[in-house]
């Protein structure tokens, strides 16, 4: 009988999540505490503490990888490859929480999501109640549209996240409801 770690990292992933985004960088992030992928990262950890046995959060987890590579591609790149350029007079310490905070918010998600999709979707969620597709949109988008601020928004991101948001449950939604 061996020590199963997901769930402990999952704990202590999330605690320090909540710590960074929460308390370290609170006014540096500012409404960005708010974005819809920092609850994605908090719903990850809750599936890694329920060690990828809970369907609804699996379902949530799986479900996000289409848009996780657009914010991969579209957010964390150019903040990268930007950000060193327009430090706007923070301190060096604030530049590196910064940075760390950004390095993992997408990139562990995706990389675990890679492997769960070379093993196939269904090595994880066997099947998907309806009750858990219905649950699981309703913490995402009611997350997005309660905290997010682009959410709201005419213009700009917000509309582009939703319909990502909406093409990717949908998505997987009919892969588990199908095949």
């Amino acid at each position: 009988m061996g020590i199963n770690l997901l769930p402990l990292f999952g704990s202590l992933f999330l605690i320090w999540r909540i710590w960074i985004v929460e308390i370290r960088l609170e006014k540096l992030l500012d409404f960005r505490r708010r974005f819809i992928s920092r609850f994605g990262n908090y719903y990850y950890c809750i599936a890694l503490i329920l060690n990828l046995e809970n369907e609804l959060f699996n379902f949530m987890f799986i479900s996000t990888f289409p848009l996780l590579i657009i914010s991969f591609l579209s957010f964390d790149v150019p903040f990268f490859l930007k950000f060193h350029k327009e430090e706007n007079g923070l301190s060096k310490k604030d530049v590196v929480w910064l940075y760390t905070e950004r390095a993992l918010l997408h990139p562990p998600m995706l990389i675990h999501l890679v492997f769960i999709y070379i093993a196939g979707p269904k090595s994880i969620i066997p099947s998907v109640s309806i009750t858990s597709i219905i649950i699981g949109c309703i913490l995402l988008f009611g997350a997005f549209f309660a905290f997010d601020k682009r959410a709201l928004k005419k213009e700009g991101t917000g509309k582009w996240i939703f319909i990502a948001m909406v093409a990717s449950l949908i998505g997987m939604s009919i892969y588990f409801l199908v095949f």
